[in-house]
């Protein structure tokens, strides 16, 4: 194709926690870069994943979901920047809606319909409706109807459109890709074709631990919970990794060790077995627990916690 026509752009992806962004970029780039858990805010930094085709390159902008509860902490200021940071950033928007939850709640279907409204003033946004292989077809015509009185826009409003997709099934991620390709403006590629993301082994190997701990922890504390590299040594055949998770309190520590270290050898081992995948060479994880008592609530506690995503 004349280079001419070829095209770039930042596309965020927002929207309500456990909407199924993570899950979304993955089946888009065909590779596991975000975290998946059922549990809210997993994503707590922006991660860029980037798409490089024959007619465009896209760079994609996972960020936290959104924050309704009203009290304040510095993790929670930390994910809120991340997601202004997102949008700002943007020359497109997918907005994930969770099909199954917006035909459940009017409220929070009314919610999404007024963000949606705000952020297309400036960009062009694609309402992503997710998850319609758990919802019966016949209510699916009806949802796409409820957010159609956000396509009448004025001449001051950007575009607005919808796709349905399923990211857990990929139903629909080609549709929902080929109408990105259509917003886009033309650009030259801004990064090299195989790159991937921003984002070190290291740190994805600490949202791997992560994401097992929230598998295997079937409580809130992993919303309290940061995984902390303390060391990495690798030769052509291992890697060696010791890392650190932090709670706030020594109950939570408890829980997350288990009788006799069974729970924290359960998280272990899921990770060992997932990193080696990934990584395609054997992995040794050493994990231990820290308390940190409120490390959530003071920018100091954050900044020990969470400096494993500088790696």
């Amino acid at each position: 194709m004349d280079a001419t026509d070829y095209k770039f752009g930042y596309v965020a992806l927002l929207g309500e926690a456990n909407a199924g962004k993570s899950t979304l970029l993955n089946a888009i780039l065909g590779e596991k870069l975000s975290i998946v858990s059922d549990k809210p805010h997993t994503t707590r930094n922006q991660i860029l994943g980037v798409l490089t085709t024959a007619a465009a390159q896209i760079a994609f902008l996972d960020a936290p979901g959104f924050i309704r509860k009203a009290e304040k902490s510095a993790l929670k200021t930390l994910m809120k920047n991340a997601i202004r940071e997102t949008r700002e950033s943007a020359n497109v928007i997918i907005y994930l809606i969770d099909s199954v939850k917006v035909i459940r709640d009017k409220q929070l279907l009314e919610a999404s319909k007024s963000e949606i409204n705000n952020l297309a003033v400036d960009c062009p946004v694609v309402i992503a409706l997710n998850k319609i292989d758990k919802i019966d077809k016949q209510r699916l015509l009806p949802l796409i109807a409820s957010f159609q009185d956000l396509l009448l826009s004025s001449e001051t409003r950007k575009s607005i459109t919808i796709v349905p997709v399923s990211a857990l099934e990929r139903d629909g991620v080609s549709p929902l890709v080929s109408e990105l390709l259509r917003l886009l403006p033309k650009g030259s590629k801004q990064y090299a074709d195989e790159f991937l993301t921003d984002r070190s082994e290291k740190f994805l190997a600490s949202e791997v631990i992560r994401e097992k701990l929230f598998a295997v922890i079937h409580q809130e504390i992993p919303y309290r919970v940061a995984v902390h590299l303390e060391s990495w040594e690798e030769t052509a055949e291992l890697i060696k990794i010791s890392a650190c998770i932090i709670v706030e309190k020594e109950s939570h520590k408890g829980i997350i060790i288990g009788a006799g270290g069974k729970t924290l050898k359960q998280i272990g081992t899921q990770a060992r077995l997932e990193l080696e995948d990934q990584l395609e060479r054997k992995v040794y994880i050493s994990l231990f627990v820290k308390v940190i008592t409120d490390w959530t609530q003071s920018e100091a506690g954050l900044v020990r916690a969470e400096q494993h995503h500088q790696n």
